[in-house]
């Protein structure tokens, strides 16, 4: 199915959620139609992007739940300043901090992810999908734009829907045969003028690739379990107590950020 297909079968459903039911219950109506119009293990370029899509929609929804609840994340920021260190905001003397809308993905994820907590509920989409969103967002800022007049797709320039987050994962697999020419792009315009090394960039894009399954399993899982949502996390984030730094951590400290006002290409 095409993505707009997938975008035009969107059910009508609030876009600004005002309580924890209503969050839960909307997610669950945008999942249950990606389930029956997308299968799990369906790797085109199509599903890929409606993927990303669905997960546009529930991350939107948790944020204008985070909006009306208006909490106080001073202390959740702090945690995230301290997981990120230097890199948490980009200004004039960190230009590898994160974007201010990634920052928000990142509390409104971490606010949700205690109130599920508090509640007990099962299902953990509303987190999970942030931190996913949040990795996607900045995947396309600092490994697509730098080089995408001359990624290929095919014979042709690689269009930004063309990129998804299975991209960089493939290229790197197949660096050594028919994503050779990519992989070269890549070097070119994302690691060599960030200063970052060839070994320490595959491995990142390696274990960026190990999250798939489970971003996958977001998008289609009956639900999304505490255990499941807690794995990605550690994976985007690390594990502060063993001092395992995030796939997304590590990607915002090796790479560079394009000119400013580049938005996203993923999806």
């Amino acid at each position: 199915m095409s993505l707009d297909r997938f975008k035009r079968a969107l059910p009508p459903f609030v876009h600004r959620v005002q309580s924890q039911e209503q969050l839960i219950e909307t997610i669950e109506k945008l999942r249950k139609l990606m389930q029956s119009k997308v299968a799990e293990d369906d790797e085109s370029l199509e599903a890929d992007a409606a993927r990303s899509q669905l997960m546009e929609a529930i991350g939107k929804l948790t944020e204008t739940y985070l909006q009306w609840r208006k909490p106080d994340t001073l202390h959740i920021e702090e945690k995230l300043e301290f997981i990120f260190g230097a890199y948490w905001k980009h200004t004039t003397d960190t230009p590898r901090g994160l974007a201010d809308e990634v920052r928000q993905m990142l509390i409104s994820g971490e606010y949700v992810r205690g109130e599920l907590k508090k509640a007990g509920i099962q299902d953990w989409a509303a987190c999970a999908v942030q931190y996913v969103r949040a990795l996607e967002r900045e995947m396309g800022y600092r490994l697509y734009e730098p080089g995408k007049t001359e990624l290929k797709w095919g014979k042709k320039v690689m269009l930004p829907g063309q990129f998804t987050f299975g991209t960089p994962g493939k290229i790197y697999h197949d660096r050594d045969d028919q994503q050779k020419a990519n992989w070269q792009v890549l070097l070119m315009h994302v690691v060599h003028p960030s200063g970052a090394t060839e070994d320490a960039f595959g491995h990142l894009l390696k274990d960026i690739d190990a999250l798939r399954e489970g971003r996958n399993t977001i998008a289609h899982g009956e639900h999304v379990a505490s255990s499941l949502a807690e794995e990605v996390r550690d994976a985007v984030l690390g594990q502060m107590q063993a001092g395992n730094a995030g796939v997304l951590v590590r990607l915002v400290a090796m790479l560079n950020t394009p000119a400013p006002g580049t938005s996203s290409s993923i999806g």
